[in-house]
């Protein structure tokens, strides 16, 4: 999925044609990206255009070594960072908590049979169940690879809540997960 030289150069010419092209080569890709955050199209839908209105901005920036599709990512996920400090009800939901994690660390829970029964489309239909504070933590550090330190600092609060938070999301999606492997379950016997 890699864009031709010659497309990119077109963007940053300005040619509308060569700009749309684009978009329609990584829209599914960042879209997949967007609706991870977003409990709903439109939200995604939004702030995939500002991400992409971004990209065609700052396309003669991209330094030709890098992975054009790397880059996009960057520029999408700092995007829905930034729209999700604009967001007052946001704010309001990421009070900042400062403290130690209950019962030990994450490292002890695993997903055990639950990750056996589970395909990913099913895992994001679920992760849109969580609160939005949890869900950005949780694609933050699980899904883009980000640690705790790095989190805090985007999102503008403390380590501790970004622990807190990812240890909310695991423990409310095994409760989802949970529940819905024992509702099959009842259903086979």
């Amino acid at each position: 999925m890699k864009p031709s030289n010659e497309l990119i150069n077109s963007c940053i010419n300005g040619k509308e044609k060569a700009q749309y092209e684009l978009f329609k080569l990584y829209f599914p890709y960042l879209m997949s990206i967007a609706i991870r955050y977003h409990k709903n199209e439109e939200d995604a839908l939004h702030v995939l255009n500002i991400a992409f209105y971004k990209i065609l901005s700052n396309i003669g920036s991209q330094k030709q070594e890098s992975s054009f599709k790397a880059w996009a990512r960057n520029i999408m996920v700092n995007t829905i960072i930034t729209e999700h400090r604009k967001n007052v009800k946001y704010k309001t939901t990421m009070a900042p908590v400062d403290f130690a994690m209950e019962n030990g660390s994450l490292e002890d829970w695993e997903f055990d049979e639950i990750n056996e029964k589970i395909n990913s489309d099913f895992l994001l239909d679920k992760m849109n169940e969580l609160e939005e504070p949890e869900r950005t933590v949780l694609n933050l550090y699980v899904i883009e690879g980000y640690n705790h330190k790095e989190i805090a600092e985007m999102l503008g609060f403390p380590v501790g809540t970004s622990k807190w938070h990812l240890s909310k999301a695991r423990k409310n999606l095994k409760r989802i997960l949970t529940k819905v492997i024992e509702l099959n379950k009842a259903l086979l016997l």
